[in-house]
């Protein structure tokens, strides 16, 4: 794991129990650490998978997009202490920090608590928190809707059992995991002389997460509509000459950010190549190896003459359809 930063929260219960009387339950202090914990190097990654030069404004626009979800940031918390004997919530914090350090003092009497904590989860436009009242029913859940976007932020996780006492000062480490993932589709248009656009979709993605059980449940299908991974403002780069235009085509990039596939079970991802003469051309290509929480997955392929996704990977299942208009001969040799 990469430690890549820090959010320290200070508690400091510096009152008796407002509720009970019990002395017992006074000047109860403890500080708790919240540190990131990213599963992908992504830079190394990107640097070691697109390591051509035909590749350096993919592997720049795919780092560019995936900034806001493998990132040391959090931009908003939710923490929550829930009484362990009745699973009843006991305290909230809830706030934007846009920073990777902050400090609370509260008051908290000496107890068991189950902590759940979800971080970077108010802006994003896939998933949303629900059941927040108890520890059993908090989850990250997806929002309705048989086709969603693909994820804006990376969501991350937390849970810890605690027991508050007073004998001693108390220090508790929290880490907080990424709960999504990403995948790249990184694709070599150079022997599509009629390609015009492309767009994809995933298929297989958990539709949600139990944030105290760490687990992810798959009870309905959905799509995730892929973004178009562009690089934002390129520099400006010399003229090529005619001979360089007819050679070499820019990557075009396609990429999606979900919950997890399951384990054992194979997930799609779909792609539609749009021909000149409106000519359609639908690829899906079928992954047996699950794609997990914090990891970035890049495939590469190569865009054939009649729009047919093919992967480098000889271990991806590929399956074609065409919706062409009447005219012409056409072989797709796979």
């Amino acid at each position: 794991m990469k430690k890549l930063g820090v959010i320290i929260l200070s508690l400091f219960a510096t009152a008796c129990c407002v509720i009970d009387d019990d002395l017992s339950v006074c000047d109860v202090d403890f500080v708790i650490n919240y540190a990131l914990e990213l599963r992908a190097d992504i830079t190394t990654q990107l640097e070691t998978e697109l390591n051509e030069e035909a590749d350096s404004t993919a592997r720049k626009a795919i780092a560019q997009w995936l900034e806001p979800i493998f990132t040391d940031h959090v931009k908003d918390v939710d923490l929550r202490f829930f009484l362990s004997q009745t699973d009843e919530l006991a305290y909230l914090i809830k706030e934007e920090v846009n920073d990777n350090k902050t400090s609370y003092t509260i008051q908290l009497p000496k107890e068991n608590y189950m902590h759940l904590g979800v971080a970077n989860i108010v802006d994003n436009r896939q998933v949303q928190l629900s059941g927040q009242e108890h520890s059993g029913t908090m989850w990250v859940k997806t929002n309705n809707g048989d086709k969603l976007p693909s994820m804006n932020t990376g969501v991350f996780s937390a849970r810890l059992p605690m027991e508050v006492h007073d004998s001693i000062s108390q220090s508790f480490t929290v880490h907080l995991y990424m709960v999504n993932a990403a995948v790249a589709l990184v694709l070599d248009p150079s022997d599509c002389a009629d390609i015009v656009s492309i767009n994809g979709l995933m298929a297989g993605a958990a539709d949600g997460f139990a944030v105290c059980d760490s687990a992810y449940a798959y009870n309905r299908d959905y799509y995730v509509i892929m973004d178009r991974v562009e690089e934002k403002q390129p520099q400006k780069a010399p003229q090529p000459t005619p001979t360089q235009i007819m050679e070499t085509k820019p990557r075009l990039c396609l990429g999606a950010v979900a919950l997890p596939t399951r384990n054992g079970k194979k997930w799609y991802l779909t792609t539609t190549s749009v021909l000149t003469d409106n000519r359609r051309t639908t690829t899906t290509l079928t992954f047996y190896e699950p794609l997990k929480a914090g990891e970035l997955k890049i495939v590469k392929c190569k865009i054939g003459e009649g729009g047919e996704v093919k992967p480098a990977d000889s271990d991806v299942g590929v399956s074609i359809e065409l919706d062409w208009k009447q005219g012409g001969d056409h072989n797709i040799d796979l």
